[in-house]
């Protein structure tokens, strides 16, 4: 069986696999990896169970206590609690820990390629294939096709190049719709939603701001003429999900909820509860983490997966109900990429937030330090010397200060 040859161009999926890549892999790759009853108890963690963050702290307890297999069944808590970029770091920590591990590595791959990181599943499952092939694995047995039908899948289906084109055809149908509608009519509502759908897919397609913007733009336009179409208000709705800002998907909510109080829209948009939200917090602090790390290794190699990246950290950060994470990797991502006056307006927004914490003003000082940002560097030291909570923090910020003002 021929291995298929990779798909080289970028693909920065959202944390939610638009594509789908993995969601069929078998969780875990080797039971035998994880034994005993613990296995059982990970349905105690997926999403609409009761007191998930307790379960998942149980599974925390079992692995700081535990030996890998503790550590292993952590991560796939993770996996199905849909939080797979907790569950990338846990098991990326555990893999390098285990390189010799195909249990440990081919969960890995599923685990990268549900959080959309398609080149790093590629890259874990080539070198599971290569480890197993060095060991004797058979070239047309049942697991060499396995390997081969993961491979398959994510640079097949990785490659969403198809799905662009017909999104941009259907888009652009309905720009020459537009242009050309009855100036006082103006197009039909099923032409309108058709529209502003496809540029919404286009969106979640590339996790881009930009087409969402531009559907809501559309719907506003055409919102005049039907005012009370709960179709138009619940895309306009979601098109706001995807684009913010708050305010304004609060107002667009409000208009939804007046109009159809019953619609599965605002039950999608309803707030979660305490422990959920701990939990969306904790997956945002991990993608964020994730998403600035890919950006700092590929800021030099690839401007366009690097632009790609930004775009994801901005979106998020503008999007998300756990915005902070997002704007300050958005923050150090463009201090990195040398954009001095877009660091300096994230960083201003930044000091009005509650959650940006004494570490984060020290992370900034330090980092505009680097940038030979003199003045920023300065203020967000004397920011963290002021909201410094205990002796460590002040310490750590006065040893900043003195670094910065040339004082040994």
């Amino acid at each position: 069986m021929e291995i298929p040859r990779p798909n080289t161009g970028a693909c920065v999926a959202s944390s939610s696999n638009p594509s789908g890549v993995g969601a069929d892999w078998r969780v875990p790759y080797d039971p035998g990896a994880v034994t005993g009853r613990h296995p059982a108890l990970l349905a105690l963690v997926a999403p609409g169970a009761p007191d998930r963050d307790r379960a998942l702290t149980y599974f925390a307890e079992q692995a700081a206590t535990g030996g890998r297999a503790e550590k292993h069944l952590f991560a796939l808590a993770y996996l199905r609690a849909e939080m797979p970029f907790a569950a990338l770091t846990t098991l990326g920590e555990l893999g390098q820990a285990h390189l010799d591990s195909i249990a440990i590595r081919m969960d890995l791959a599923t685990v990268a390629a549900r959080a959309g990181r398609l080149a790093l599943a590629e890259s874990v499952i080539l070198g599971c294939l290569a480890q197993r092939l060095k060991a004797g694995m058979e070239e047309e047995g049942p697991e060499f096709e396995e390997f081969v039908a993961r491979l398959r899948e994510v640079r097949t289906r990785g490659d969403r190049s198809v799905e662009r084109r017909f999104l941009e055809l259907r888009i652009a149908a309905g720009e020459e719709m537009d242009e050309q509608a009855d100036p006082d009519r103006g197009p039909s509502t099923e032409a309108v939603l058709l529209y502003a759908r496809a540029l919404i897919s286009l969106g979640e397609l590339d996790d881009a701001l930009p087409p969402f913007q531009r559907a809501v733009a559309v719907l506003e336009k055409h919102l005049p003429q039907v005012p009370h179409s709960v179709r138009v208000l619940e895309t306009l709705a979601e098109a706001r999900m995807g684009c913010g800002p708050p305010e304004a998907l609060r107002q667009a909510l409000r208009r939804l909820r007046e109009a159809a109080p019953d619609s599965p829209v605002l039950r999608e948009a309803r707030g979660p509860s305490l422990d959920e939200r701990r939990l969306a917090e904790l997956e945002a602090h991990h993608e964020s983490r994730h998403l600035l790390g890919e950006l700092m290794a590929n800021a030099d190699a690839s401007e366009e997966v690097a632009d790609a990246l930004e775009a994801t950290l901005r979106r998020r950060g503008r999007t998300s109900r756990t915005a902070h994470p997002y704007l300050m990797a958005t923050a150090l991502a463009v201090l990195h990429r040398g954009d001095l006056t877009a660091a300096r307006e994230l960083s201003i927004a930044l000091e009005a937030d509650p959650d940006t914490t004494v570490t984060d003003h020290l992370r900034l000082a330090g980092d505009f330090h680097e940038r030979g940002a003199a003045d920023d560097a300065r203020r967000h030291a004397l920011i963290a010397a002021e909201r410094a909570r205990d002796s460590e923090e002040r310490a750590s910020a006065e040893v900043l200060l003195a670094r910065l003002e040339g004082v040994s």
